[in-house]
This record gives structure tokens, C-alpha cells and sequence, in this order.
């Protein structure tokens, strides 16, 4: 159990240190994929 919490603690601060560079890279592929949808929808 210490080894898992251990794991996932170091998980969680590693993923703390890179959201802001993951997210700056995930908003706009979201943003593309929910206009693709839409357009597709739309396009019914």
C-alpha cells in the first residue's frame, strides 16, 4: 500500500508540473473536435 501511495503521489505531482503545457496542447484539439461535431450535425 505505502509503495502505491508512494506511485501515486509522485504520478500526481509529475502530471501537476506538466498539466499547464498538456492543456495549452489539449484546448485546442477539444475545441476542434466539438466544431467537427457540431459542423457534422449541423451538416444533417
Amino acid at each position: 500500500m505505502n509503495q502505491l501511495k508512494q506511485q501515486e503521489l509522485r504520478y500526481v505531482l509529475n502530471s501537476d508540473s506538466f498539466a499547464r503545457k498538456d492543456a495549452i496542447k489539449i484546448i485546442p484539439t477539444v475545441l476542434i473536435i466539438a466544431l467537427a461535431t457540431l459542423v457534422l450535425l449541423l451538416a444533417r
